[in-house]
């Protein structure tokens, strides 16, 4: 596509000559991208509704940035006409300052090109732009703690209460996650960690276990990573 797109401007570039001056059509549709990375390959349909074409936002902008079109797909008119020259549209859904349960965020970016006198097909994926998480309990970890309470407090100053395989849609930057857990004998432990990196489109799931050789330290594993957090005190 972006050889395409350069190999038309520059024919637009050589004037009126090679293409002709007038406007054209823009025939569009958007398909949102549901698939997330993961292991396991989940969809954003297993922790939110998948927005409909008719949900999204338009954004039409010509070669030199100024705006030709805005609205819902919904209000698309695909015999609208357009001069003829270097556009880009941008395709959005949510909103990118809001996070939390079932508040997924797309947005999707189409470079084309406007032939005076013709139809162009152009074709959106609009990804997610924000990314999941969800926290997961160890087998062991059921079997030692009697109670357990989850939070996630996020790169933009939200906090939220976390239930245990929910999923949680934050902005791709960082999150910290805290746990609460007492065990069946009464012994309370705090739990506190940080994690960064994070890119959108992807489903984070942060496994907690209870190291059953010693019992004094929690196995986390996060994006395929696996790492042992020390504990004060025996928990048996």
């Amino acid at each position: 596509m972006r050889k395409t797109f350069f190999a038309i401007a520059l024919i637009l570039s050589a004037g009126c000559n090679r293409i002709p001056q007038g406007e054209g059509s823009i025939a569009l549709s958007l398909q949102p991208q549901e698939m997330v990375a993961d292991v396991a390959r989940s969809n954003v349909a297993d922790y939110a509704a998948l927005p409909s074409a008719a949900d999204f936002n338009l954004t039409l902008t010509n070669y030199a940035g100024a705006v030709a079109w805005t609205g819902k797909f919904a209000d698309w008119d695909p015999t609208a006409k357009f001069s003829a020259g270097e556009y880009e549209i941008k395709a959005t859904y949510g909103n990118a300052d809001e996070e939390g349960p079932a508040k997924p965020v797309f947005e999707g970016l189409k470079e084309f090109v406007v032939i005076a006198y013709e139809s162009v097909t152009v074709s959106v994926e609009p990804a997610l732009s924000n990314c999941i998480v969800k926290v997961q309990t160890g087998d062991y970890f059921k079997q030692v703690f009697a109670s357990s309470s989850f939070s996630v407090s996020t790169g933009l100053g939200n906090h939220f209460a976390l239930t245990e395989g929910e999923g949680l849609f934050i902005d791709a930057f960082k999150f910290t996650l805290e746990g609460n857990f007492t065990t069946k004998d009464g012994k309370n432990v705090l739990f506190s960690k940080e994690f960064t990196g994070l890119e959108a489109a992807t489903l984070y799931s942060v496994k907690i276990e209870v190291n059953n050789v010693e019992g004094t330290a929690f196995t986390i594993t996060f994006n395929e990573e696996t790492e042992t957090v020390n504990i004060e005190e025996e928990l048996n």
